[in-house]
This record gives C-alpha cells, sequence and structure tokens, in this order.
C-alpha cells in the first residue's frame, strides 16, 4: 500500500482521533510562532498536550483552513486548534471548532482538492503572534525554483513529533516533472502543487499535513500527501490554495 502523508488516516479506522497524517518537517529549523502567526495547530480537545494532529491557517478571524483529509473523518466536537504559541501543547489561544466545511469535491482516494475550512466557537484575538494569512490570489502561480517555506509541529524524521514549531525551505517543482516522478503511486492532478529537492532530504512529513506552504509572505499551499518523507525525486504534494481561493472566500462571506 502507498506509504503517503496520510498513512494515519488508515490508522484513524481502527484508532479514534489518529489523524496525524504522515506529514512532519524534515531537516528544518526550529522557529517562533511571530515569524508564522497565521500558522495554527489541530488538536484533540480531550488531549491538548498530546493530541496535535495537523496544522492549519488562519484566513478569518473565526476561520482556519486546514486539509480536508484531517478532519473529513472527525466530529467537530473532536477537533480544537491552538494558535499564537510557538508550542502547540500550552499557551495562546485555544479555541473549540463548531463546524467544519470539506470542499465539495474533496476526494478521500485522491486527495484531490484536499481542502477544509473550519469555524471556531469564538473569534481568534488578533495580535503580534495571531494574524490572518495573506492568500495566495485565484490564478496566481508560482514559478518552479521560487523558495517557499513549510512549517508546522509534525515529526522530524522518523522519530518522534517537534514540540515547538518549526519550518523548512523547499522549492517550488515543476509540476509535469513532479507528476512523472509519482507515476502509478499518486496522481498529481491539477489542484495539486509540489515542492521539494529533486535528492530529497528536507520536506513536510508526519503531523504537519493542513499546514501553510508559504511564498513571499502568501499562503499557496496546504500540506496535503507525499511518499515518504523527504524521499529523492518524490516530492512534497499540496493543495494549491489559488485554486480553491474563491471557494474559501465564498465560505467566509456566507
Amino acid at each position: 500500500f502507498r506509504m503517503i502523508r496520510s498513512v494515519v488516516l488508515i490508522i484513524a479506522a481502527f484508532a479514534a482521533l489518529q489523524t496525524t497524517v504522515e506529514s512532519r518537517i524534515v531537516n528544518g529549523k526550529v522557529v517562533e510562532i511571530r515569524d508564522y502567526p497565521h500558522q495554527v495547530a489541530l488538536l484533540d480537545p480531550t488531549d491538548p498536550e498530546e493530541g496535535q494532529f495537523c496544522g492549519g491557517s488562519i484566513v478569518a478571524e473565526r476561520w482556519v483552513l486546514t486539509a480536508g483529509h484531517c478532519v473529513w473523518s472527525l466530529l467537530v466536537s473532536q477537533v480544537a486548534i491552538r494558535a499564537g504559541s510557538s508550542y502547540h501543547a500550552r499557551g495562546g489561544q485555544l479555541i473549540a471548532v463548531t463546524r467544519k466545511v470539506i470542499h465539495p469535491d474533496y476526494n478521500s482516494v485522491t486527495f484531490d482538492r484536499d481542502y477544509a475550512l473550519l469555524n471556531l466557537a469564538k473569534p481568534l484575538t488578533l495580535n503580534d503572534n495571531v494574524a490572518i494569512a495573506n492568500l495566495v490570489d485565484a490564478g496566481e502561480a508560482f514559478q518552479p525554483g521560487t523558495v517557499c517555506t513549510v512549517s508546522g509541529w509534525g515529526m522530524t524524521l522518523y522519530n518522534g513529533p517537534a514540540h515547538q514549531l518549526r519550518a523548512v525551505d523547499v522549492p517550488i517543482a515543476d509540476h509535469d516533472r513532479c507528476r512523472k516522478n509519482y507515476d502509478s503511486k499518486h496522481v498529481v492532478t491539477s489542484y495539486m502543487l509540489c515542492a521539494g529537492y529533486d535528492a530529497g532530504g528536507k520536506d513536510a512529513c508526519l503531523g504537519d499535513s493542513g499546514g501553510p506552504l508559504t511564498c513571499s509572505g502568501k499562503v499557496v499551499g496546504v500540506v496535503s500527501v507525499g511518499w515518504g518523507c523527504a524521499a529523492r525525486d518524490l516530492y512534497g504534494i499540496y493543495a494549491d490554495v489559488a485554486k480553491a481561493r474563491d471557494w474559501i472566500q465564498s465560505q467566509i462571506n456566507a
């Protein structure tokens, strides 16, 4: 079976709330939340200290953008977010989720259109550590080779999760090359973008899913799937935010 970042979706069928898809920051560095104030952690509210399973981006005072596969099998009562802290287990603002909106065309098999929005129980208090993300414009694209940053609290290789926020720089990869490299391993659709190095070594991996890929200050991708972590020629795959920009705005404004 495919060793993808969403491997924990399989585990989720057997263990509730273990939706920590295989997505972590590999070979990154420790960073402060003030440098990524739009970043949030998704948590199991019954275990907020150890229950971090995905990431997300603040897109409005009461809305968070994450990956569809992070929450599609969960009740909203099983999800909370922590914003404004460099640590997923403490500090900042811990807020319950009251509603989830999965993209209507999300495919849980191929992970196409891997977008979800979470409506929060109360508005976030915006400050230096909590800010609304600047999203890429609809139709906007960044050229292959553009260096971007992926951030999260996921595992740092095949050892354990990061307690403090980490980030790593990865270049946007050529879409056709990414699609050909994955071949039969995974279908890379037009709603996905790829980022990483030909030689591997730096990537998102377990627990980072749903978090942001940021280019030039704009959130352009949502950590989605991949084959292993930081593997050679198999780039990280992200849901392309530009392709969902209008849908995101329509939900926020509804």
